[in-house]
């Protein structure tokens, strides 16, 4: 189904939690390959969370005081 939200100029958000890092690249390689045909682009939220764009969606970086940051560490990975 990502390929055809992504080909259909709708953005994918992918949580990879719960994902292990050999499914992690499967699916990544898979939805950058797309990416690469559509003239898309991907950005990582977080250590887990991956954004993929279409060519015709852009996504604006601000950060307010009010608004959490883009990269949270958990305590032990520090």
């Amino acid at each position: 189904y990502y390929a055809d939200y992504l080909k259909s100029n709708v953005a994918v958000v992918v949580n990879f939690d719960n994902v292990d890092m050999a499914t992690q690249e499967r699916i990544g390689d898979f939805l950058n390959g797309i990416l690469y045909v559509i003239n898309g682009a991907a950005q990582r939220i977080s250590d887990a969370v991956h954004m993929y764009l279409p060519a015709n969606v852009d996504v604006s970086k601000e950060l307010y005081a009010y608004s959490i940051p883009t990269y949270i560490r958990r305590k032990n990975e520090m």
